[in-house]
Parts: C-alpha cells; structure tokens; sequence
C-alpha cells in the first residue's frame, strides 16, 4: 500500500527561514523515556514540532503576523499549545507503532523505498538555515515518515478491528422541505441592530400561512419571496429547532404542516418529501458506524497509555522554540 503520509514531506514548501537562530540544541539528548529502554530525542522532538510549525507559519503567517505564536490562547501562548499537541501526537505515533505486530501491520521494502526517497528529496529541496533550524538529518526525516506510516496503517487496522452496530431506527432520515419567514434582527450598513416590528411579523406570518394553505408549496414559497429548502433529518437532530422537528415528526409523505413559530427566529413551513430517505439513512448509518470505530479506537488507545511511562524531560522541551519563522522563498519565476 502506497503511504499517503509519505507526500507530505515530498510536497514540500520549499521553505526559508527569518529569524534565524540555528538549532543549537545536542540531538542526543533524551527529550522522552518511554520506560523498558526506549527513548525519544530532543533532535527528533524539534523536527517534528518544528515541521509542525512550518506548516502554520505557511497558513497563517500573513494575516496573524510575526507575533503569533507568542500570542495567549487560553491561558497560555500558541506555540505551548501547539507543542503540546506535537507531544501527544508523539506518544501515539510511539504507541501505534509498538502495538503494529498485534494487528500485522508491517512496512513493507517498497513502503521503505518510499520513505528512504522522500526524505531524501525534502533534505535536496530545502535550504541548509532550515534544516539547520528543524535539526533535520536524513536518519530523522526517515524516522518521522516512517512513524507516520505506521500511524495511519495501525490506526485504519484497529478502528477495522471494531465491532460496531447501529441500528436501523438510529440511522433513519427523513427528508424535508421547508421555508422560514426571518424574524431575527439584522445589521444596518451603519453596525445598527435592526429589528423586525410587531406589525412586520404579523404581515410574515401572514405569508407563511398562505404558503402552508397553497396546493403547491413550491410555488407558493416563491411568489412570498422565500426559498425552499431541502434538507434530511433523524434521531436526535439538532440541526433543526426542536418546534420544526415535531412538526416535521407528525406528518406524512407529501403533507404539509401548518405555521410553526420559533422565538427570535422565524414562522416555518414544512413538507414531508420522504418518510425514508435512502440515500440519507445509508450516509447516516456509515456515519454513525466510523463514529463507533472511533471510540473505539480512542478507548484502544487509552488504555495503551496506562500500560506506559511516558517522561518528558521538560527542560529540554523548553529548548524547541519557535522564534524563528519559516516562509517560502520568493518566486524567481518571470
């Protein structure tokens, strides 16, 4: 199986680096003691945070500004949360590959092939400042794709390994359409709150009527200036207001309801398109069953943290700071 993981360090961004400061940092030293002799180093901890940053300073660089990842976000600054989110990435990146004999799953020499290749062209494509910056070696590059392989082919493995059930009445969708006459406040072009009169939602309600009497709904909702529209609805939908859901609930195929009025939103009619909408049932019910797989997997994946020791060298993880940024290059393209 070809490794989807293994293109994201092929598509690479080609990156440059301002702010530069250099790694600076012992590769060897033990970032992680993940107990029974296995170690994670600090060089490849700062790969991965560092690539991981790479990837945000492409996305939001231009519009958050230089500053960002000092920036607090829920008591506390970007880059920690972020680094927080590498480290446990990390653990179950460790944790599914120690677990990839249990479920058969192996890199195979073409996989490897694959990896040895990638690495190799990240390592030609980018610039020595930020390899530099990145503490990316050939041997650590390898490492991370061979470990996000793993990741992706012990996570589909155990999630296949599920027993999952849902059952008919839980996946059911209904298919509706309907119109809404608004009656939430709206803003000016001046920032003002405007808001919808007595005597308004009276002439609202008015039509929304008309179009719940009409022999053709469709027709009715245009000529009052409203659009229909469809949607498919089941157990526990919260998508809808819970007034239009058991409006929609009593009705039969082709029926119609009457005004259905929903504080500080609007006057709704619907029509009952479908008791059973197939299509819909069918999404609904792979839906709910990939929602099973992934509690399932979430469970799996818990339990293998209790069965470890997972030490962070905190002083060494305070030494992986993103102050300095990656950009791509300028174009020298005419």
């Amino acid at each position: 199986m070809k490794n989807r993981m293994t293109k994201a360090i092929m598509a690479t961004l080609l990156l440059g680096v301002m702010l530069l400061t250099g790694c600076g940092i012992n590769k060897n030293a033990t970032l992680v003691d993940a107990g029974e002799g296995d170690k994670i180093s600090l060089g490849y901890g700062t790969f991965v945070a560092r690539y991981t940053q790479s990837m945000y300073d492409s996305i939001y660089l231009g519009y958050m500004g230089e500053e960002m990842w000092s920036q607090e976000q829920d008591g506390t600054t970007m880059e920690n949360l972020v680094k927080q989110n590498v480290m446990d990435m990390m653990e179950e990146m460790y944790l599914l590959r120690a677990h990839a004999e249990e479920y058969d799953v192996k890199i195979s020499d073409e996989e490897q092939k694959t990896i040895t290749k990638a690495a190799k062209e990240f390592l030609e494509a980018n610039s020595k400042e930020t390899l530099d910056e990145m503490c990316a070696t050939q041997e650590i590059v390898e490492e991370y794709l061979t470990n996000q392989t793993y990741m992706s082919k012990v996570t589909e493995a155990v999630k296949d390994s599920a027993e999952v059930s849902v059952k008919d009445e839980d996946a059911a969708q209904r298919g509706i359409s309907y119109v809404v006459f608004s009656v939430a406040d709206t803003m000016d072009e001046n920032g003002e709150t405007v808001s919808v009169t007595d005597e308004e939602k009276a002439e609202l309600k008015a039509k929304a009527k008309t179009v719940a009497k009409a022999e053709d709904f469709a027709a009715a909702a245009e000529e009052a200036g409203v659009e229909v529209k469809t949607t498919t609805y089941g157990k526990d939908d919260t998508a809808l207001p819970e007034k239009v859901i058991e409006a929609a609930d009593a009705l039969k195929e082709g029926e119609v309801s009457s005004v259905v009025g929903v504080k500080d939103d609007g006057y709704y009619v619907i029509r009952l398109d479908k008791e059973l909408d197939e299509e819909a049932t069918a999404e609904k019910k792979e839906s709910l069953e990939e929602q099973q797989r992934s509690e399932y997997y979430d469970s799996v994946l818990e339990g293998w943290k209790k069965d470890i020791t997972w030490t962070v060298n905190d002083k060494q993880w305070k030494k992986v700071k993103f102050d300095a940024l990656f950009t791509a290059p300028e174009s020298t393209e005419d």
